[in-house]
């Protein structure tokens, strides 16, 4: 069982990155000042990291998993191979970001944006080549890896401009968009006239 001063002195830690990365780029942020700002001494932060990139790596990967449960949850207890809609629904996810919404918008608005997508996008790809199969029209020639890569990377631009545009919708609306994103589609695309 992990020790309570553990996870406090780490979570002090994790505020205190993402105070400084509000004032700086990672890069100028140094140990000392980590260290200083969070009001602990030198040996408690050099006993649970090596750098502060230590520390940055590990809170991006609790995020992520942070993330991945909120992805796993809908498929607990369901005795259904076939998932209704409203299972799949990514309220969960949006929940979980909403909540941390201080470390992902502070993030995402930083240098270290690209990496942390990335990440992310890595866990929702796995999420939909390991635990999600597709059922499409038996005429339908759809390659599943290029569906697979495009739907979650319309997900991942859509959940970096809701962060990026600090969350205009709750978690509720914005997963009732995307569900009627998801199974409407226009029926024809024109370009728009211009005038000459």
């Amino acid at each position: 069982m992990t020790d309570k001063r553990v996870i406090r002195s780490k979570k002090v830690f994790n505020d205190t990155l993402v105070t400084l990365l509000k004032k700086k780029d990672f890069s100028k942020i140094t140990v000392s000042e980590i260290i200083r700002t969070s009001d602990l001494n030198r040996s408690t932060f050099y006993q649970h990291y090596n750098s502060k990139e230590d520390l940055l790596k590990e809170a991006m990967e609790n995020e992520v998993e942070g993330i991945k449960q909120a992805l796993y949850e809908p498929f607990q207890n369901s005795n259904s191979v076939v998932l209704e809609a409203d299972r799949l629904s990514l309220i969960r996810v949006f929940e979980y970001i909403y909540q941390n919404k201080k470390f992902f918008s502070t993030v995402l608005s930083s240098s270290l944006a690209i990496d942390f997508l990335k990440k992310i996008h890595e866990e929702l790809i796995y999420h939909g080549h390991h635990n999600l199969t597709y059922s499409f029209n038996p005429a339908s020639t759809v390659n599943v890896d290029l569906y697979i890569q495009y739907g979650m990377s319309a997900l991942i631009g859509l959940i970096a401009n809701w962060i990026g545009n600090d969350f205009p919708y709750t978690p509720e609306e914005l997963s009732k968009e995307l569900s009627k994103i998801i199974v409407t589609a226009p029926e024809a695309v024109s370009f728009l006239s211009k005038e000459k």
